[in-house]
């Protein structure tokens, strides 16, 4: 069967990677047990069936949830301490959508969940708090009950969602959030104190004031919980664009990345299978690839210069290796379904990549990129139908990013700022696909009048979908007109009288749906296997 070829190639890892070969081999034994095997899944369902007994049901709660949550609003006197939170989560998005690939459960809500039981400390189980370093002790004792101690906290994380079923859930509304929230805390206030809504959902809203348990089974009226609630936690997340559930009815990849990335599910065949393996083993492997060993921080500075659709060129590239050449070749395997990121950098993710891509093509699978390799990966990726919607990068080749999506001085940062090195000024500007523009001219914070500020153009799903925000710009096109991916539409404003007082640059936003100022996603991944233009 594919999978166990999937499963031969990541042992063959060992003499490789040390490290990553462990951190492969509990991935499949959890991957074996709890998305492959029927035995697997009917632990899982029997979890989730005793879970429930004699306890609330969701269907009772569901309204309940919904109106808590409409009517919920975050204490003006938390906001700061709340977005501190939200600033740590977004930190480690990476290592939460690893755990997301390997339950489907989404990964704001694995955030949330760690965020509560652990307070985001990485080198705890999450089950109860016992250390990685060898299986839990206390209540659920021996997990996880595959792989070898110590644990890397994604494979402990995921199986510990598993072990309460959360891994059988495919419509992942915010009630239906609410209610495994509540279910996994405990159903102590809604059976025994009903006048106090749970602080594990609501604490830091105007839907909690006082009273909640401070030892287990110690009940106090007028103690106020000091930790931030789950559905306080997730409607920040909304608020700042990390989190949207608009398209989730079951989850699997990201919502940018399904049109482009989707694999085929278990059962399709055994091709579809093996690409789901490989897909999840490379995507957690970025684990590896971008954190030190203790989780602290990035090992590796995420590049700044535009890294994908550079020609490859006929060098040979092995581990440690960096650059241009190394983003082509990563952004090859991504066209070929591997779910990398292109950040230049050949670390483990990569190198597992080229081995079972090696494997398939029938190479010496030895991880090293020579000639052999680099003609397969083009055969393949000219092989591959040219996705409708292709996308190109805002500006040409060489340029820079100035500042990123996401926390920076000042606030939240909703978009990508571009720029080149020794000035941005009056430089083209492309469309990154096909649309009709819905927006054009003056806007506050961009600049103007007209024809200085903004553009907006909206595409359809063919051309890709969703809106792309330009800001900061001279605008060559006008509300109304159709644009073909990768025609000049306009230039970065050299004036900062008229382009909102800053220094000239492109502000780039993307909104994967609709136009939706709170929907913003990080431009870059989207972007993914973008092209030149010109």
């Amino acid at each position: 069967m594919a999978i166990d070829a999937g499963i031969d190639a990541g042992g063959e890892l060992a003499t490789q990677d040390a490290d990553a070969a462990r951190y492969i081999d509990e991935v499949h034994e959890f991957a074996a047990e709890y998305r492959y095997s029927d035995d697997g899944a009917a632990v899982s369902r029997s979890v989730v069936e005793a879970a429930a007994a004699g306890n609330p049901d969701f269907a009772g709660l569901e309204r309940e949830y919904a109106n808590l949550w409409a009517e919920m609003a975050i204490r003006l006197d938390r906001m700061a301490e709340v977005d501190r939170i939200v600033e740590r989560v977004v930190a480690n998005e990476d290592r939460y959508r690893a755990v997301e690939r390997l339950t489907r459960m989404p990964w704001f809500a694995v955030a949330i969940i760690h965020n509560l039981e652990a307070s985001g400390n990485f080198s705890r189980h999450l089950h109860n708090g016992d250390p990685l370093t060898a299986r839990t002790v206390h209540v659920p004792a021996g997990r996880p009950a595959s792989g070898r101690p110590p644990f890397t906290w994604e494979v402990s994380a995921a199986d510990a969602l598993a072990y309460r079923g959360l891994d059988q859930i495919a419509d992942w509304s915010v009630a239906r959030l609410a209610f495994e929230f509540e279910r996994y805390n405990g159903w102590g206030y809604r059976l025994y104190h009903p006048h106090v809504k749970s602080p594990y959902l609501w604490s830091f809203s105007n839907q909690y004031s006082q009273g909640k348990y401070v030892a287990d089974g110690r009940w106090s009226e007028t103690a106020v919980s000091q930790q931030c609630g789950a559905m306080v936690l997730l409607k920040r997340l909304f608020e700042t664009g990390h989190a949207d559930l608009g398209a989730r009815t079951a989850v699997g990849t990201a919502p940018e990345r399904d049109a482009a990335q989707q694999p085929a599910a278990p059962g399709d065949g055994d091709v579809g299978v093996l690409r789901e393996v490989r897909q999840s083993l490379v995507a957690a492997l970025h684990m590896l690839d971008r954190y030190d060993g203790n989780g602290s921080g990035l090992r590796y500075p995420a590049a700044e210069m535009a890294p994908a659709g550079v020609a490859a060129a006929d060098v040979e590239l092995m581990p440690g290796a960096s650059g241009d050449d190394v983003a082509a070749l990563q952004a090859m395997l991504r066209t070929l379904h591997y779910d990398l990121v292109v950040d230049r950098v050949y670390g483990p993710a990569t190198g597992l990549a080229v081995r079972l891509f090696q494997r398939e093509h029938q190479l010496v699978v030895d991880g090293v990129v020579g000639p052999q390799t680099w003609e397969a990966l083009r055969r393949s990726t000219q092989a591959v139908p040219q996705r409708a919607g292709q996308r190109y990068w805002p500006l040409g080749r060489g340029y820079i990013i100035t500042s990123k999506f996401g926390w920076r001085p000042g606030g939240f940062h909703k978009g990508t700022d571009f720029g080149w090195p020794g000035g941005s000024a009056g430089k083209p500007v492309f469309a990154v696909q096909s649309g009709t523009v819905i927006f054009s001219g003056g806007a506050s914070g961009y600049g103007g009048p007209d024809p200085a500020g903004w553009l907006v153009i909206d595409s359809s799903a063919a051309e890709g979908g969703g809106c792309v925000e330009y800001g900061h710009i001279v605008r060559r096109v006008a509300k109304g007109d159709r644009v073909v991916a990768g025609q000049l539409i306009a230039h970065i404003n050299p004036n900062t009288q008229t382009n909102g007082g800053v220094p000239p640059h492109l502000h780039l936003s993307v909104m994967p749906r609709e136009y939706n100022p709170n929907a913003k996603i990080d431009p870059v991944p989207w972007l993914g296997d973008a092209i030149f233009p010109g």
